[in-house]
Formats: C-alpha cells, sequence, structure tokens
C-alpha cells in the first residue's frame, strides 16, 4: 500500500500583505478507502493554510487541495527564500505518511517612521538633539541624516552620518547643531530648523519603488554666553570693590601712641587777655519789633508736618504689626488645600492652584507663604514671599487667577503701584477665616478642587464652603 504526493509548482514568490497559492496532489496506490489529513510544516506554516485539509480517496483514485501563502506586512515575516513541506498523514495507515517538500521566496519591504527627541532644545555653543528611527519593516533599513534651517545660521553633524536599522527595531543617532558665532549678551533667540531622514536607495535591493525620506521639524534657542544673573553678579562685585576702595583711602586721623605723647613738650600757657572795663555804661538796646502773629491756617499748616511727618501718598504700603502684615499660609477651610503655584514656577503668568501643604513643605517650597502688603485705603496686595514684586492678579478681570510681576519691583509695588485688579479686602468672617474680595470685581477667591486653578467667582451664600480661608501663621 503506497501513497503518491506531487506539489505544482514546487517554487512560490510571494510579497508580505499578498497571497499566492501552489496545489498539491495525493493518489490513493492503496486498496482501501483511506483518509488523509494535510498539514503544512516549516517556517511559513503560521502564515500558510491548506484547503482542503482533509482528503477522503477511494483506491486508485487521485485529489487535490490549495496551498495558501498569506505572509503578513510586519518585520516579524522574514525576507528571503524559506523552504516548508506538505505533510501527508494517511489515517489508516499512519505509517506510510509522505512530505511533499517545496520553496516560497518572500520580497522584502521597507518602511519607515522617525522622531525628533526633543522638538526644541536650548544652547549657547553647540548642543545635541537625538534621532529615533523606526525600522517596520522585514529587511535592514540604511538611512542617512542632514539638516538646515530657514537662515542658514545652524550647521549639523550626524554620528554616525549613515546607519543601517534592524527589522522592527530602533535606533537613536545623535545629531550635533551648532551655530556660526557667539552670543555674549542679550535676549534668547530661536532658529527653527528641519532634520530630514533618508534612506538610502542603492542599498536596498528588490525594492519595488522609492521609500520616501521623513522630515522632522524642530527650534533652536540660542541663548546668550553671559546669562543675566551672571551680569548682575559682576555688577554687585564691581559696586562692592568700588564702595570697599573709597573706605580705604578715606583720610584718617594720625594716631599717636602714650609713650610718643609723654616724650612731646608741654604746651605753652595759654595767657587770657581781659577786655578793659567800660568808661560808662553801655546804651540799652531797643526791644526788637514785634512780629505779626501768624493766621489760623498758618499755625495750623507749620503744625501739621510736625504732627504727621513725612506721609506717603494715598494708597502706599504702610507699617503694620507682625501677627498682621507678617508672611502667612492662606488654606481653604472647605478641603485643607493651600494657595500655592503651579508646577513650583515663578514666572509671569503662573496659575495659582490649590496644593496638600505635606506636599509643599516637602518640596521646600518658599511661596506657599504669602506676604499682605497693606495699603492706606484698608486694601491689601498678596505676594509669594519668595518672589518680590510678583502680585496674586485676577488676570483682566476674567474668573482665571494667576501671577503678575508689576513693573518697578517690590518698590513699585510698596509705592501703592498696584492695579485694582491686584487689591483685595480681606472681610472676616470669623476669627482667623475671611474671604478674600478682588477690589475692582467685587468678586470672592473661590476654592474649585485640589489642583485647580483658583478662580474668582460673585460672592454668594450658594458658594460660602468654598470661599472662606483661613489665615495660618507659618511654624
Amino acid at each position: 500500500m503506497t501513497t503518491f504526493t506531487s506539489l505544482e509548482p514546487h517554487s512560490v514568490a510571494v510579497d508580505p500583505g499578498l497571497s499566492e497559492t501552489t496545489t498539491v496532489r495525493v493518489r490513493n496506490d492503496g486498496d482501501t478507502v483511506e483518509e488523509y489529513r494535510l498539514s503544512v510544516v516549516g517556517d511559513p506554516a503560521p502564515w500558510t493554510q491548506v484547503a482542503p485539509d482533509t482528503l477522503r480517496l477511494y483506491p486508485g483514485d487521485e485529489g487535490s487541495a490549495s496551498v495558501v501563502f498569506s505572509p503578513p506586512r510586519a518585520p516579524e515575516t522574514t525576507a528571503g527564500s524559506l523552504r516548508f513541506g506538505v505533510l501527508v498523514r494517511p489515517q489508516q495507515n499512519p505509517e506510510l505518511s509522505n512530505v511533499a517538500e517545496g520553496v516560497v521566496t518572500v520580497s522584502p519591504f521597507w518602511e519607515m517612521r522617525a522622531e525628533l527627541l526633543p522638538v526644541t532644545v536650548r544652547g549657547r555653543v553647540s548642543t545635541r538633539i537625538r534621532v529615533a528611527v523606526d525600522n517596520l519593516g522585514n529587511s535592514p533599513l540604511p538611512v542617512g541624516i542632514s539638516g538646515q534651517d530657514d537662515e542658514d545660521v545652524l550647521a549639523f553633524r550626524a554620528a554616525p552620518e549613515t546607519t543601517e536599522v534592524a527589522p522592527g527595531r530602533t535606533r537613536l543617532t545623535r545629531v550635533r547643531i551648532r551655530p556660526g558665532g557667539v552670543k555674549f549678551l542679550g535676549q534668547p533667540e530661536r532658529y527653527p530648523f528641519a532634520l530630514t531622514v533618508t534612506p538610502a536607495q542603492d542599498r536596498m535591493p528588490g525594492r519595488v519603488g522609492p521609500v520616501p525620506p521623513a522630515q522632522l521639524r524642530g527650534t533652536f534657542i540660542r541663548l546668550p554666553f553671559f546669562p543675566k544673573w551672571l551680569l548682575v553678579a559682576l555688577g554687585l562685585l564691581v559696586a562692592g570693590a568700588a564702595a570697599v576702595t573709597a573706605l580705604w583711602f578715606v583720610p584718617r586721623p594720625p594716631l599717636v601712641s602714650n609713650a610718643v605723647a609723654q616724650q612731646l613738650p608741654p604746651a605753652p600757657p595759654v595767657t587770657q587777655q581781659l577786655p578793659p572795663a567800660p568808661q560808662s555804661p553801655p546804651p540799652i538796646p531797643s526791644p526788637p519789633a514785634a512780629s505779626p502773629s501768624p493766621s489760623p491756617s498758618q499755625s495750623a499748616e507749620q503744625e501739621a508736618p510736625q504732627k504727621g511727618g513725612d506721609r506717603s501718598q494715598s494708597g502706599a504700603a504702610t507699617p503694620s504689626d507682625p501677627a498682621d502684615g507678617g508672611p502667612v499660609i492662606i488654606r481653604s477651610t472647605q478641603d485643607g488645600q493651600d494657595l500655592s503655584l503651579q508646577g513650583g514656577r515663578t514666572d509671569d503668568g503662573t496659575p495659582v492652584v490649590l496644593t496638600d501643604d505635606d506636599k509643599l513643605r516637602e518640596q521646600q517650597d518658599p511661596n506657599r507663604f504669602w506676604a499682605r502688603i497693606r495699603y492706606s485705603d484698608d486694601t491689601v496686595a498678596l505676594a509669594p514671599n519668595g518672589v518680590p514684586g510678583s502680585l496674586l492678579d485676577q488676570a483682566g478681570g476674567e474668573a482665571p487667577v494667576r501671577l503678575r510681576t508689576i513693573e518697578g519691583g517690590d518698590a513699585a509695588v510698596r509705592a501703592g503701584q498696584a492695579s485694582p485688579l491686584q487689591r483685595w479686602r480681606l472681610q472676616p468672617v470669623s476669627e482667623g477665616i475671611v474671604r478674600i474680595v478682588n477690589v475692582q470685581t467685587g468678586g470672592c477667591l473661590t476654592d474649585l478642587g485640589k489642583d485647580q486653578q483658583v478662580q474668582v467667582r460673585p460672592c454668594a451664600d450658594a458658594f460660602t464652603a468654598i470661599q472662606r480661608w483661613q489665615l495660618v501663621n507659618p511654624v
């Protein structure tokens, strides 16, 4: 009893993502009815099917089945020639199993994806940026990287200039960006640029069509060589050196020791000559003319400076006792969250949010303390203790509350130059509990929840629970 098996054709070529078919033929050379089970063995087995996979043949009969190859378009599909076999197993006589062998050739394909890490970089003399290239094809992908900017100011150099990415892998390449010349002083400058990742077409045999390059856009921020804080420090250092030099050359009285003083000759006595006695009594001088008495208005004007001294202009900051004007923690009575700056930032326009006091203490954030700068009209400005010259501001009269920097700094704030949107009234509710009301809009500072931006909403009894604040003295 024998089984005849053949494969037509025995060699097949297929592109990933498509299908190709070959035919397996089986003949029953035995003298009994036999049922044959068909299956594929070898590397192509996961993406190959046999239809039908069972043939029932009478003695002398012949049957056929289609072998369909459908390799997926994925990096896991290996390109090249792969050997396979169709196993024909008789159910009555499994010892007579037979294998029809063949070869399937999988075509290579290339697919690329690229990304810039990060998109924005900063540097004074030069900086580096990384390019991540993903090979989504089933064959090695050789690529080259080049760069250019619109103003032709930047120079680009990739290390290495060309690289090869294995199938299904990611390769990082560093690109150095160097601007022309050095910027010593001034404001930072922005230079948009583009990096082009180009596949090496000549090193990709058997490709069906060109693989398009990928263009990545980014921004290089050129910083001045001398930062602002260094210039300020140098200025203070020069001013201090000038002050020390001036004090050093101030004339000083000569110093004479006691031993030298004892050796000095005594000073000659001074004879005082008395004036001669008058011969006649001197004339009696006439009394001075009486000056006109000042009017009541003139007296009041003369007494006013003595009583009031140099009074500051209306709206300027006035001294207050430490318990009323010192730094405090502004805590919501609703959920115990503290007024703070989002992300610990202190730049102009930073949102004001609510954060746990434990988290702020762990981060050692000095801006969780708020200084109250009181004015003569019984309004206050609220400033983060670590950011002089910046105030709590109802931005543009809208609901969100942000941090705003006053031109002129802390001196301008204390001189009364805070705008009505930056002035607040602390209306007592109970002991240590207040409502914080904006002078311009009349709205109350409102707690909208943890890590949410604090807003100003109309003062209403319905919002009482979220519009009350406790002023806590720092420990």
